[in-house]
């Protein structure tokens, strides 16, 4: 029954999200890095996040930003060998190349090696979210497995109106610590992001 329920919420949000302009896409996404800016520049070294597509909000512009001042950047790639995906570093957007489900993935990079440092971040992306942080991804499950092998705070990236008050979960799915869209910030959990 869940999977019903998060398979039409999946289909209905898609939909939105392919409807809106592009004018309303780069102002909330120039929004969305603005903030993340402020949240996290300076204060975390090593960032995992994604490579913007689908018509997710683009934090290109953050990220590249994010690398220039020193910051490690890690996309997710996939690894035939174990049939799921990885986290590479990237050094700048021109080392990417289309990947599986046709997203862009980083040429070469480092391996992450320790998906527990307390010195990392994920920026996540979904297709919903709730206010308390569950979240409904494109349904492969392989963005939950690999967040399931970190305790570091997740961050969930979205349009306004891709939250929820609820959405339906179930026991892989992996819950954000926060929620940043063009017009909030939601704090889902007692979980800091500022480490000294």
């Amino acid at each position: 029954m869940k999977c019903l329920e998060k398979e039409k919420l999946r289909t209905e949000i898609k939909n939105k999200r392919k409807s809106i302009s592009a004018n309303f896409a780069k102002k909330a996404s120039v929004k969305i890095c603005n903030c993340l800016k402020k949240m996290i520049c300076g204060k975390i070294p090593r960032v995992c996040a994604f490579y913007s597509s689908y018509g997710e909000p683009d934090i290109i512009p953050f990220l590249d930003s994010f690398i220039n001042s020193g910051g490690k950047v890690y996309l997710p790639k996939w690894s035939e060998e174990s049939k799921s995906y990885q986290m590479l570093s990237v050094r700048n957007f021109g080392e990417v190349l289309s990947g599986r489900f046709g997203i862009p993935e980083p040429l070469g990079g480092e391996l992450l090696s320790d998906y527990n440092d307390k010195f990392l971040l994920w920026l996540v992306p979904g297709v919903v979210f709730s206010i308390s942080g569950k979240r409904i991804g494109y349904g492969t499950g392989h963005y939950d497995r690999l967040l399931a092998l970190s305790s570091a705070p997740k961050i969930g990236i979205a349009y306004e109106f891709q939250i929820l008050k609820d959405v339906p979960a179930e026991g892989h799915d992996i819950n954000m610590d926060y929620l940043i869209t063009e017009k909030k910030i939601y704090k889902c959990k007692l979980k800091e992001i500022i480490y000294e």
